[in-house]
Parts: structure tokens; C-alpha cells; sequence
């Protein structure tokens, strides 16, 4: 199960190849299913697979689930108008550096707390004080994601919703999520983590 990945980090190369001969990897390889969503028991973290050009199921790091909600977030807040006179976005100190860079070259301020929600959830309710930033989108390597501030912790249930709406977003644009990724951030490989290097080995 994707589960068995997301529960923990540790030992992240033998969980991805775990992931790959899933019931659920393999049931989607047949049934030609391109995207597949997983949370953990208490449905705080999440992970996914996607399809390739070939069918097969590729897992994501946490990373790059992370940067695809986010290029998502920030590209449908543009095209909806929606997007704050102030927005900021929230990622922890060890969390890809590509969030941040992706964040500035839309207009949007980064911003790096310590690892943990709970740090995310202070900046939420201190920026609620003052109206220093909006926040939009946060994320952390560890499969933790938040798109609002109806909780100050990550949410995989939403954060579910949100990738299903991002894969029929690109689906709809004739840009399959995966091509999306590989395609809007060529220079990933180099900028995210060693499990990356492998995941696009």
C-alpha cells in the first residue's frame, strides 16, 4: 500500500520500490489508471503515483508531490483572480529549495520555518494578526501538505482533493501531471533529493 511509504521517510528507496509492487500499483497498471492516492491511517500524510508514457505507475517523493500542488495552487490563484495582494508560502528548513524558487518567480514570498506543522500553524495565526502575508499553500518533504487554514496541521484529505483536482486540471490543459512535472521544472533532478535522482533515473 502507498501507505507504507508515506508513515515514514526512513529508508526512503526501499519503501518507493515496496510502493511499486503494490496491489494498488499494479491493479492501476491494468486498469490503466493514471493517478493513485494514498493517505496513512490517520490521514495526515499523502502520497501518490503517477502514470508515465508507458503506463506504469511512478511514485513521487514528498518533495515532488509537494512542488506539483504548489505550481498548481499558484497557477489556478492567477487564472481566478484570487490570488492575495500579499500571499506567502511555508515550507520547512528541509524541504526542497525548488518551492521557494518557484514561490518567488510568481510573485509570492517563502517563507522556511523548522521542521513541523506547529510552526506552520504559528505563521498562520500570526499573519492573521498583523496581515503581513496570506497564506496560500505549505508543504514539508515528509508527505505533509496544507492548501488553507481550516487546520493548523497538515491534511491529507483535502490535500487529496487538491492533487485529484491538479491531475483533471493538467488532464484538461493536454498535460498529464507527470509531463507537467518533468516538463515545467527540467532542472528538478538536480535540485531536489538523492531519492529524486533515482525516482527520474
Amino acid at each position: 500500500q502507498l501507505e507504507s511509504i508515506v508513515q515514514n521517510e526512513g529508508h526512503y528507496n526501499e519503501r518507493i520500490e515496496s510502493a511499486r509492487n503494490a496491489y494498488d500499483i499494479k491493479l492501476a497498471e491494468r486498469e490503466n489508471a493514471e493517478v493513485v492516492i494514498g493517505t496513512d491511517p490517520d490521514s495526515d500524510r499523502m502520497g501518490i503515483a503517477l502514470q508515465d508514457k508507458n503506463g506504469k505507475m511512478k511514485v513521487l517523493t514528498g518533495n515532488q508531490i509537494g512542488v506539483l500542488m504548489l505550481d498548481y495552487v499558484l497557477t489556478r490563484k492567477k487564472e481566478s483572480g484570487t490570488m492575495p495582494s500579499n500571499p506567502a508560502t511555508i515550507k520547512s528548513i528541509v524541504t526542497t529549495a525548488l518551492a521557494k524558487k518557484i514561490a518567488e518567480g510568481e510573485g509570492v514570498q517563502n517563507i522556511d520555518v523548522l521542521t513541523g506543522f506547529k510552526f506552520f500553524g504559528e505563521k498562520i495565526k500570526l499573519w492573521e494578526k498583523t496581515n503581513e502575508y496570506t497564506y496560500v499553500f505549505g508543504f514539508e518533504e515528509s508527505f505533509g501538505y496544507l492548501g488553507g487554514t481550516h487546520a493548523r496541521d497538515k491534511d491529507a484529505v483535502s490535500a487529496a482533493t487538491m492533487i485529484a483536482e491538479a491531475c483533471a486540471y493538467f488532464k484538461e490543459k493536454g498535460t498529464a501531471c507527470l509531463r507537467q512535472f518533468l516538463c515545467g521544472y527540467p532542472n528538478t533532478i538536480f535540485a531536489m533529493s538523492a531519492p529524486s535522482f533515482a525516482f527520474f533515473a
